[in-house]
């Protein structure tokens, strides 16, 4: 393994050395968002434990940037780009403390890095905060494994080792970004996708509405007399997949619902935000009719005629993407508006929705499996009032659905029968939420 003369030590082992020895439990590995060339360079130096340390700090690092910067954020799948930038960081660092020279892929995965701020218009100053935030995050990780790692005689030489060292990094990743999001906002602005980018905002605030004709040019999308179903599409997965997957999902979908037209704006590399029109009235398809690809979901508004309802039906879209984002519960590959618009007032507020939901339904507030098929059981029953319906939507006996129904009513201590709207809305803020819900009786 290549190491520098200055990073020896003849007195003891060779300095650096420690970073080698870092490891992370099986349970705790999460998959890198780095590609397979950059990473299988640093594996030949820091072999797989010290990688998979190195992508499960960054993975941390990120997650806490988009929560201190949520400009950096910016949507669904969006913390790829944010973990690829903080991956690059562990990983160099680790290398240099083992005095080995630059990755050789670090300009190009700065560029990625770069061009999905650029094309999500994150603003400079947000992506030097997120520099100076993870730096501080990740010193003071990296303090703590040379502390849990290097060798006590060779501790203090390790500590000033690892802070120059995060700082050289830093450095060197400051001025490749600087240089790299001066060209690539060059680049961006010039381009068509950045005049259609900017006219999609425009029309979305409000200020293109002066002359919709010409939007409609620059666009080459009909805005007036067609109505218009937005879809927004990201990718699920730890890793980022193709941007042909997403928009294959989004012409899919349109097709389905009957789109002649369609307008598709990329938001970085992970997320389309997407439309589709027509000249009559759009009707989305059951979601199980359409087979989209693997790691992808979107989240769909309700269609709406012209301008305003170009702009309608994309607030509708966010509304779903939130929820489905924001609710483990909330599970479905494609998330309807017209499916969650209920959900969409039951969770505005989302505490105040808990405790309603945990009031209501009392003793049925468990995690428990067996308490859980009762309010499923219950629920169904509510929706359809019918057993029978129950039974062939659960596959069980009809004598099995009243024993629950009942079980039901004796933990509530009260009859279904009393208060079905409230409890019905209970069950459903429940499962989206899809966690015992704290309890929080009246004083």
């Amino acid at each position: 393994m290549p190491v520098s003369a200055e990073a020896r030590d003849t007195r003891g082992p060779t300095l650096g050395f420690w970073v080698k020895h870092l490891t992370v439990d099986a349970a705790d590995t999460v998959s890198p968002a780095s590609s397979n060339q950059l990473l299988e360079e640093a594996r030949q130096h820091l072999g797989q434990n010290a990688v998979d340390w190195a992508v499960r700090l960054a993975y941390d690092n990120a997650r806490h940037l988009v929560k201190a910067i949520p400009q950096l954020h910016g949507g669904p799948g969006q913390p790829l780009a944010v973990r690829l930038g903080t991956e690059l960081v562990a990983l160099q660092t680790l290398l240099e403390l083992l005095g080995v020279p630059r990755l050789s892929q670090m300009d190009s995965a700065v560029g990625d890095v770069i061009s999905d701020f650029v094309h999500r218009r994150v603003e400079v100053e947000h992506i030097w905060s997120g520099m100076r935030a993870s730096h501080a995050w990740m010193l003071q990780r990296l303090f703590q494994a040379c502390r849990e790692n290097a060798p006590v005689e060779q501790q203090a030489a390790e500590l000033e080792r690892v802070a120059s060292t995060v700082l050289h990094v830093f450095n060197a990743l400051t001025e490749c970004s600087n240089r790299q999001y001066v060209e690539e906002n060059r680049r961006w602005l010039s381009s068509q996708l950045a005049i259609q980018s900017e006219v999609v905002h425009s029309l979305l605030q409000g200020r293109a509405e002066q002359d919709l004709e010409q939007a409609s040019q620059q666009l080459r999308y009909e805005l007036l007399g067609r109505y218009h179903l937005s879809v927004i599409a990201w990718h699920t997965g730890e890793t980022e997949g193709t941007f042909d997957d997403l928009t294959k999902a989004v012409h899919t979908w349109l097709e389905a619902s009957g789109a002649q037209q369609s307008l598709l704006v990329p938001q970085g590399k992970s997320v389309v935000w997407a439309w589709g029109s027509d000249s009559r009235p759009l009707s989305e398809p059951d979601p199980a009719d359409v087979v989209l690809p693997e790691g992808i979901r979107l989240a769909t508004g309700y269609a709406s005629r012209d301008v305003v309802g170009f702009r309608r039906s994309h607030a509708d879209a966010r509304i779903a993407e939130t929820l489905a984002t924001s609710f483990r519960g909330i599970t479905g590959q494609v998330v309807r508006y017209t499916d969650v618009s209920v959900l969409a007032v039951l969770l505005a507020d989302k505490e105040l929705a808990t405790r309603f939901a945990a009031e209501q339904l009392g003793a049925l507030n468990s995690s428990d499996p067996r308490i859980k098929e009762l309010r499923r059981t219950l629920r169904l029953y509510l929706e359809t009032r019918s057993p029978q319906a129950v039974a062939r939507r659960m596959y069980v006996a009809r004598n099995t659905v009243t024993y629950r129904l009942r079980q039901a009513e004796d933990l509530l201590g009260c009859r279904l029968t009393q208060h079905p709207l409230e409890l019905l809305n209970a069950l459903m803020i429940a499962d989206a939420i899809d966690e015992e819900l704290p309890s929080q009786p009246h004083q």
